[in-house]
């Protein structure tokens, strides 16, 4: 059994790898988070790295390395005690997937469309983001590939089962444009 201390442990470590990534890379442009934590934002700056949040209307303007929040983000140190624009329901899952014009999803076709984007601890079953990875895959004429890291593990014991359960996976995140890079949990 996995405990909580080493799930927290692991997270630590997917951020702090994360954020030496973006300390040690020049084209890396930007960081689009579906959490709604600061921990990215918190670990660049104790790094000396100028970062700002986005989120929603929020604009920034000192040039600092961006990280949006497409769903939404809560602020360790807000005063109000109110978080700003979470996608959290059923409900606000639905007005952001209706609303073509939604800043997030402008956000996000930008990057799918221009950039290669990782994507770490997801799982992908959002139907907003598998919209907007069809739109990106169609419009960008299939020159720009993304990857997706997933736990290589399946609901199958027996080992062709599995084995085809994996082929099976890496051919649908294909057509979205998303090459799979399998890592052992």
């Amino acid at each position: 059994l996995i405990t909580h201390l080493e799930i927290q442990l692991s997270w630590v470590s997917l951020i702090m790898t994360i954020c030496e990534l973006i300390m040690n890379q020049i084209n890396l442009r930007s960081v689009i988070t579906y959490n709604y934590d600061t921990l990215i934002e918190d670990s660049l700056r104790t790094k000396g790295k100028h970062c700002f949040s986005v989120y929603k209307n929020s604009r920034d303007e000192s040039n600092s390395f961006p990280v949006y929040h497409v769903h939404g983000i809560v602020f360790r140190n807000n005063n109000s005690g109110q978080p700003e624009d979470i996608v959290l329901t059923e409900d606000d899952y639905h007005r952001v997937y209706s609303e073509v014009f939604d800043w997030s999803n402008v956000e996000q076709l930008h990057a799918l469309t221009r950039c290669t984007c990782f994507f770490i601890g997801l799982s992908l079953n959002d139907p907003n983001l598998r919209r907007l990875l069809e739109i990106a895959q169609r419009d960008s004429g299939k020159s720009v590939r993304h990857y997706v890291f997933l736990e290589r593990k399946s609901a199958y014991d027996e080992i062709e089962k599995a084995e085809k359960d994996f082929q099976t996976r890496e051919d649908m995140f294909a057509d979205l444009g998303l090459n799979v890079v399998w890592y052992r949990g």
